[in-house]
């Protein structure tokens, strides 16, 4: 997917959706080797519901920037596959 594709997206997301985008991408910069294991229950905690959890990791794992493996129910691993579409991201976003 292509980084226009990306942001046409990006238009379409809810502000829920966009606020856990940003908050994903601020995670997995300060991560060690750009990965994240994204535990449900605490991002429900913090205020996200678990359709926007779904949608972003969908969306990212779809424009081939992160992958993400199910390690359990409620937890999943994320890593950065596409590093020059995600930096690109967090330029588009303004994250950091």
């Amino acid at each position: 997917m292509q980084m226009r594709d990306v942001r046409n997206l990006i238009v379409e997301l809810t502000n829920s959706e966009k606020d856990f985008l940003i908050y994903i991408l601020d995670k997995l910069i300060k991560a060690k080797g750009y990965k994240l294991i994204v535990l449900r229950d605490q991002l429900v905690k913090l205020g996200y519901a678990d359709k926007t959890i779904r949608n972003v990791i969908r969306l990212l794992a779809v424009a081939e920037i992160i992958k993400h493996h199910s390690t359990g129910r409620k937890q999943e691993l994320i890593s950065v596959c596409g590093i020059a579409s995600f930096y690109n991201l967090i330029k588009e976003l303004g994250v950091r």
